[in-house]
Protein backbone atom coordinates (compact mmCIF):
# COMPACT_ATOMS: atom_id res chain seq x y z
CA UNK A 1 0.00 0.00 0.00
CA UNK A 2 1.05 3.65 -0.66
CA UNK A 3 2.68 5.65 1.90
CA UNK A 4 -0.32 7.73 1.68
CA UNK A 5 -3.24 5.80 2.21
CA UNK A 6 -2.87 5.79 6.11
CA UNK A 7 -2.73 9.64 6.10
CA UNK A 8 -5.55 9.99 3.70
CA UNK A 9 -8.26 7.60 5.91
CA UNK A 10 -7.17 9.44 8.84
CA UNK A 11 -8.25 12.55 7.32
CA UNK A 12 -11.13 11.81 5.50
CA UNK A 13 -12.72 10.18 8.47
CA UNK A 14 -11.79 13.24 10.46
CA UNK A 15 -13.37 16.32 7.83
CA UNK A 16 -16.70 13.93 8.15
CA UNK A 17 -16.56 14.36 11.68
CA UNK A 18 -16.58 10.66 12.24
CA UNK A 19 -15.47 8.80 15.53
CA UNK A 20 -13.37 5.24 14.66
CA UNK A 21 -16.49 3.43 15.76
CA UNK A 22 -19.02 5.41 13.35
CA UNK A 23 -16.24 4.30 10.45
CA UNK A 24 -16.05 1.12 11.46
CA UNK A 25 -19.66 0.33 11.30
CA UNK A 26 -19.82 1.46 7.88
CA UNK A 27 -16.77 0.18 6.29
CA UNK A 28 -17.02 -3.20 8.14
CA UNK A 29 -13.44 -3.79 10.00
CA UNK A 30 -12.85 -3.73 13.93
CA UNK A 31 -11.76 -0.56 15.59
CA UNK A 32 -8.45 -2.19 16.13
CA UNK A 33 -7.65 -2.84 12.63
CA UNK A 34 -8.96 0.56 11.45
CA UNK A 35 -7.02 2.35 14.22
CA UNK A 36 -3.44 -0.26 12.49
CA UNK A 37 -5.09 0.84 9.15
CA UNK A 38 -4.73 4.68 10.16
CA UNK A 39 -1.25 3.94 11.90
CA UNK A 40 0.14 2.28 8.88
CA UNK A 41 0.54 -0.28 10.79
CA UNK A 42 -1.23 -3.07 8.94
CA UNK A 43 -3.44 -3.18 5.34
CA UNK A 44 -6.92 -3.82 5.16
CA UNK A 45 -8.35 -6.39 2.80
CA UNK A 46 -9.54 -5.31 -0.46
CA UNK A 47 -13.08 -5.79 0.50
CA UNK A 48 -12.72 -3.07 3.40
CA UNK A 49 -10.60 -0.67 0.94
CA UNK A 50 -13.91 -1.11 -1.59
CA UNK A 51 -16.21 -0.08 1.04
CA UNK A 52 -13.87 2.98 2.17
CA UNK A 53 -13.62 4.49 -1.49
CA UNK A 54 -17.02 3.87 -1.81
CA UNK A 55 -18.23 5.37 1.23
CA UNK A 56 -15.76 8.38 0.94
CA UNK A 57 -16.51 8.73 -3.10
CA UNK A 58 -13.19 8.70 -4.10
CA UNK A 59 -11.40 6.40 -6.24
CA UNK A 60 -8.34 3.99 -5.10
CA UNK A 61 -5.62 5.71 -6.99
CA UNK A 62 -6.45 8.89 -5.10
CA UNK A 63 -6.70 7.45 -1.57
CA UNK A 64 -3.59 5.56 -2.32
CA UNK A 65 -1.56 7.64 -4.68
CA UNK A 66 -2.36 11.17 -3.46
CA UNK A 67 -1.77 13.71 -0.49
CA UNK A 68 -5.60 14.55 -0.19
CA UNK A 69 -4.86 17.24 2.04
CA UNK A 70 -2.44 18.93 0.56
CA UNK A 71 -4.52 18.47 -2.95
CA UNK A 72 -6.98 20.03 -1.27
CA UNK A 73 -9.25 17.59 -2.79
CA UNK A 74 -13.19 17.53 -2.20
CA UNK A 75 -13.69 14.84 0.21
CA UNK A 76 -17.73 15.20 0.52
CA UNK A 77 -18.51 14.29 -3.30
CA UNK A 78 -21.98 14.14 -4.44
CA UNK A 79 -21.64 9.84 -4.87
CA UNK A 80 -20.52 9.91 -1.52
CA UNK A 81 -23.17 12.20 -0.02
CA UNK A 82 -25.69 9.96 -2.27
CA UNK A 83 -24.85 6.85 -0.75
CA UNK A 84 -25.26 8.43 2.81
CA UNK A 85 -28.68 9.50 1.91
CA UNK A 86 -29.26 5.97 0.70
CA UNK A 87 -27.46 4.06 3.48
CA UNK A 88 -29.66 6.30 5.98
CA UNK A 89 -32.82 5.70 4.21
CA UNK A 90 -31.78 2.03 4.09
CA UNK A 91 -31.26 1.68 8.30
CA UNK A 92 -34.68 3.68 8.75
CA UNK A 93 -36.72 1.16 6.58
CA UNK A 94 -34.84 -1.61 7.83
CA UNK A 95 -35.49 -0.69 11.15
CA UNK A 96 -39.09 -0.03 10.60
CA UNK A 97 -39.75 -3.57 9.36
CA UNK A 98 -37.84 -5.13 12.11
CA UNK A 99 -40.39 -2.89 14.57
CA UNK A 100 -43.74 -4.32 12.64
CA UNK A 101 -42.43 -8.02 12.84
CA UNK A 102 -41.98 -7.54 16.36
CA UNK A 103 -45.41 -5.88 16.85
CA UNK A 104 -46.79 -9.39 14.38
CA UNK A 105 -44.82 -11.61 16.70
CA UNK A 106 -46.46 -9.87 19.93
CA UNK A 107 -50.26 -10.13 18.18
CA UNK A 108 -49.71 -13.94 17.05
CA UNK A 109 -48.41 -14.48 20.77
CA UNK A 110 -51.62 -12.99 22.26
CA UNK A 111 -54.25 -14.91 20.13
Amino acid sequence: MDKFFHINLRYLRQQKGLSQDDLCSEIGCSKSALSQYERGESEPTLHVIDNIVRYFGVDFDSITHTDIQRHGMNVVSEPAAQYQTELTRLKIENQALKDALREIGKGMQNK
